[in-house]
């Protein structure tokens, strides 16, 4: 009991309980400010919890969900919702809290395999997911991948046999990677009886994952900078989704206007002085902070 009491600090005591009584929020948006590493932990706690849901946000989701309420209250409702971009992180700045990390799919899906995780892949294109999976055993052998389907389904039958499968296959993480925001309308609609520990929304990762879309160069995905590498590498049909949410992020109003006359928006920015809200000045702020990255080997995970 002294042991432990000596590992006691009031200071901690109060950070945990002030963490636990406020989740921050983005346009009405939960942000769950945590670390990679926290969001793991947290994670391992959601799949043992049982048909737990987390998302990730980036500035398109944003967007999308200030003029899609059924959208943001499926966010609202997830167990988990992480950063995911320089976007988030530039909003937690204006609204004075730390985003200490980009935590997106794309760099939690290699230390998620690393776990001995019971793995199902749904989304994409037919064959994508396969695709996928055949890939993901090749390259991460601890994880257990149990199955895949393509993200399309024709009628109710098939969105029926799709859940029995995965119902009978019980995965601890059902991966569902159908774009923003069907792929959170569908985990909403039918997560009262999908049977597996935790559904993650996770976007174009299986594009990723089987190749589909090449990942190109990279530079530091901690500065959240990684939506701009497919946008320059993936295919013409592939740049607006990635590109249009940055480009109008924040939604015009959304902040208050405090930048001087004559101040350009990344002066502004770096001084740590609130902008304001038009696609022009996001966009200049995030190629300024683009180009000051420095890159790193290609290859490098």
């Amino acid at each position: 009991g002294q042991e432990r009491s000596k590992l006691f600090s009031w200071d901690k005591a109060a950070a945990s309980f002030l963490r636990l009584a406020y989740r921050p929020k983005i346009f009405g948006v939960p942000c769950d400010n945590e670390s990679m590493e926290e969001a793991l932990a947290r994670l391992d706690v959601l799949v043992r919890k049982r048909s737990s849901f987390c998302a990730f946000i980036n500035a398109h989701c944003l967007n999308i969900a200030c003029s899609d309420g059924e959208y943001a209250e499926i966010l609202n409702r997830a167990d988990a919702v992480w950063p995911d971009g320089s976007g988030v992180r530039m909003a937690g700045r204006i609204l004075k809290f730390p985003v200490p990390a980009n935590v997106n799919g794309t760099d939690m899906f290699p230390l998620i395999c690393s776990r001995p995780y019971r793995i199902y892949m749904l989304g994409g294109a037919p064959g994508v997911a396969e695709e996928a999976m055949r890939r993901a055993k090749e390259q991460y052998p601890s994880a257990v991948f149990v199955g895949a389907s393509p993200g399309f389904f024709a009628d109710e039958e098939e969105t029926r046999s799709v859940i029995g499968k995965i119902n009978r296959l019980d995965p601890d993480i059902l991966l569902v990677a159908m774009g923003v925001p069907k792929q959170e309308k569908w985990i909403a609609s039918h997560r009262h009886e999908l049977v597996c520990g935790a559904a993650l929304a996770v976007g174009g990762l299986l594009d990723f994952v089987s190749g589909r879309i090449p990942p190109g160069p990279r530079v530091d995905a901690q500065a959240g900078d990684r939506m701009v590498l497919p946008a320059l590498s993936g295919t013409p049909q592939d740049v607006p989704p990635l590109c249009a949410g940055q480009s109008s992020f924040p939604p015009a109003g959304a902040f208050p206007e405090t930048v001087n006359a004559g101040e350009t928006a990344s002066e502004a920015h770096f001084q740590g002085v609130p902008y304001t809200g038009n696609g022009r000045c996001f966009r200049s702020i995030f190629l300024a902070e683009f180009s000051e990255r420095t890159p790193v080997s290609e290859g490098k995970n």
